[in-house]
């Protein structure tokens, strides 16, 4: 099986499951969890963007893992600085809401922001975040 190729029009587009839902718009969507995840410095700060995304339902959850130490060239000086990661849990369909979100909140100059889509995920799981970023 080859890696799916991603479409040039879209740069956020990725692998999609199949799966039943009750939504009012119909019975089946194909859609795909993926995982957003961003560094930023400190837990207040990520524990922030967290509820909001969250609140926003651009995301159906937010997790904040500290102690992280990074190193890296900035402006021509190797920095080195105390970072928390943040991982946002989303669906291929509302990752790019997700994503403008988080810019918007980011108070970084250059955010790391990525995005990795997951090759299989538990359905009930799946349907729990579809269910969840689903606009109110």
């Amino acid at each position: 099986m080859s890696d799916p190729q991603p479409n040039s029009s879209s740069p956020l587009t990725i692998a999609e499951q199949s799966i039943a839902v009750s939504l009012p718009a119909g019975s089946e969507i194909k859609c795909c969890l993926v995982e957003i995840a961003t560094t930023l410095p400190d837990a207040q700060v990520a524990d922030a963007i967290a509820r909001r995304l969250v609140q926003l339902r651009a995301v159906a959850c937010a997790q904040v893992a500290e102690a992280l130490r990074s190193t890296y060239w900035w402006q021509g000086v190797m920095e080195q600085g105390d970072e928390v990661k943040l991982i946002l849990k989303t669906t291929s369909v509302a990752s790019q809401r997700a994503i403008e979100l988080l810019r918007q909140s980011h108070p970084y100059t250059t955010p790391e922001i990525t995005l990795r889509m997951m090759e299989w995920v538990e359905p009930s799981y799946l349907r729990w975040v579809i269910e969840e970023t689903q606009a109110r």
